[in-house]
């Protein structure tokens, strides 16, 4: 009988928690993201890879610039395992050849490569 108690709550508590209703093109919010890694370029400007922790999907990898007080979105894919800098230019390791949003329009100097020799990451 305690059993099913505990089991019934925690079931209303799991659904509660679910939003059925959102709509599949909107993004989270932005300031519940999850920093995986953060790669400072100057003084003014940083490179960032972050997600979404979703208890009702799964959220692909999304790669900001932020300079000063915006953020422009370079690239989201559901396979990037790491980035680094070297020089100018922003090297961003896929472990698979695929990505739904690339964009390196204005980035101001900053060269995009994507190495697709990367692994799985464990994050």
């Amino acid at each position: 009988m305690k059993a099913n108690f505990y089991f019934s709550c925690f079931f209303v508590i799991l659904l509660t928690s679910c939003n059925f209703f959102i709509d599949a093109d909107q993004k989270p919010d932005y300031n519940k993201r999850i920093v995986i890694k953060n790669i400072s370029l100057d003084a003014k400007s940083e490179v960032e890879i972050y997600h979404y922790s979703l208890i009702t999907g799964f959220s692909p990898c999304f790669i900001d610039l932020k300079t000063d007080k915006t953020h422009k979105l370079i690239c989201e894919s559901s396979y990037i395992s790491d980035m680094r800098v070297a020089g100018d230019t922003l090297i961003i390791s896929l472990w698979k050849n695929h990505y739904h949003k690339l964009d390196t329009v204005g980035m101001n100097g900053l060269k995009i490569v994507i190495d697709t020799s990367g692994h799985q990451p464990n994050w």
